[in-house]
């Protein structure tokens, strides 16, 4: 991961700065196996095409992406990514904040295609040849784990100048959507929610604190929440409870107690029926069965 500060110009925001963490970037060969439904990620993603050709959908459009496009998908949205024959893709995972905290594209709305020079190419071997391992080591949406798998790369050695180096790739990229950036409409993209239900798990996550966020009733959050993602919000975050009990089950020591009151879940038995029910073993059998431990 890196982290780093950097000025976007051509964003008209009050704050001068964003915070952007590069988590992944590579090229990579993508075939027919390149197919995936309604992914949903907190990372925001510049794809690049080199050759052949991909299909991305969001936000209600289908884009044949081919050599000489780059896409700019924003977190939380619900992504189908297909490629019918061959394609060679560049791609760079990241977050952007702005310094008082906001995520950039909670406040904004950004264009999401646009041209594919020259001179982005430069900057893209150039990078390749700067951070050669920096890619992610599975590229299987489906994986329960994808997301955590980007949270977790990492870097020990990285150099001052593959910080810089990767930072001011992905601000010079950024900088080609900025110039037709706005701040958003009523549009819903439920991204202060999706921010929220990440950082509070252990926390209220009730409807009518959802849509108070999101500035709604509690009947229309529900509903254009459904409309737009396919599930109840409640259903959203079970799965991410699910996904984060186990995350913690597997990749920690802490006491399952710590683990149930860490998804919200004071009640110990109540959440050993939840998780056996998703999963379909229990929490001590699951962690057992993975790492040999009781």
């Amino acid at each position: 991961m890196i982290d780093w500060f950097v000025y976007v110009w051509g964003v008209q925001v009050d704050a001068s700065h964003i915070r952007i963490k590069v988590f992944a970037f590579d090229s990579v060969a993508l075939g027919a196996w390149w197919d995936f439904q309604n992914h949903i990620s907190p990372f925001a993603r510049i794809l690049i095409v080199e050759e052949g050709c991909q299909s991305v959908s969001f936000h209600g459009e289908t884009y044949h992406q081919k050599p000489g496009e780059m896409l700019l998908i924003p977190p939380y949205a619900s992504v189908d990514y297909s490629c019918e024959h061959y394609c060679r893709q560049c791609y760079f995972i990241f977050t952007a904040k702005l310094s008082n905290g906001n995520d950039l594209f909670a406040d904004y709305e950004f264009p999401v295609r646009r041209g594919f020079g020259s001179w982005h190419q430069v900057i893209c071997e150039n990078l390749l040849l700067c951070l050669p391992n920096f890619g992610l080591k599975s590229l299987d949406a489906d994986d329960e784990f994808f997301n955590q798998l980007i949270f977790e790369t990492k870097l020990e050695d990285l150099s001052l100048q593959q910080k810089i180096a990767a930072q001011g790739a992905v601000s010079v990229l950024l900088a080609e959507f900025a110039e037709g950036a706005q701040l958003s409409s009523d549009l819903i993209r439920f991204t202060k929610a999706f921010q929220h239900i990440e950082n509070h798990l252990d926390g209220d996550l009730s409807l009518s604190v959802l849509s108070e966020i999101e500035g709604m009733s509690n009947g229309y959050f529900s509903d254009e929440f459904n409309r737009r993602m396919g599930i109840r919000p409640s259903e959203y975050i079970a799965r991410k409870r699910e996904t984060k009990a186990r995350e913690l089950l597997t990749g920690s020591s802490v006491s399952i107690a710590e683990v149930a009151r860490q998804v919200g879940m004071s009640d110990l038995s109540y959440f050993f029926r939840f998780f056996k029910k998703r999963v379909g073993v229990t929490p001590r059998i699951y962690r057992m069965e993975r790492l040999g431990k009781d």
